[in-house]
């Protein structure tokens, strides 16, 4: 999901879920050049477009966290019967 960021005007906040009640929070600078034009800069990497984001950061990162999680050494646990407090891929 993309939104307003409160770090200003200049940029938008990138939330994908990682799972169940897990999620990851970006920030993501917004230029416009001269031309009018916008480019977006996620980690020092430059995008044309929000789309553009999407297919080339969102669905791999997705992707590489769907492989985690079905890994058989993904686990997470439960602390004093609360919801879920941590996670982790176990090594070998």
């Amino acid at each position: 999901m993309f939104r307003p960021s409160g770090n200003g005007i200049d940029f938008l906040a990138l939330t994908i879920k990682q799972y169940d009640n897990i999620y990851i929070n970006i920030a993501i600078k917004e230029i416009t050049n001269e031309n009018g034009n916008r480019n977006y800069i996620l980690f020092n990497q430059s995008y044309g477009s929000l789309d553009e984001i999407i297919k080339m950061y969102i669905n791999v990162i997705s992707e590489q966290i769907r492989e985690v999680i079905n890994s058989d050494k993904f686990r997470y646990k439960l602390e004093d019967n609360k919801k879920l407090v941590s996670k982790e891929v176990l090594e070998e």
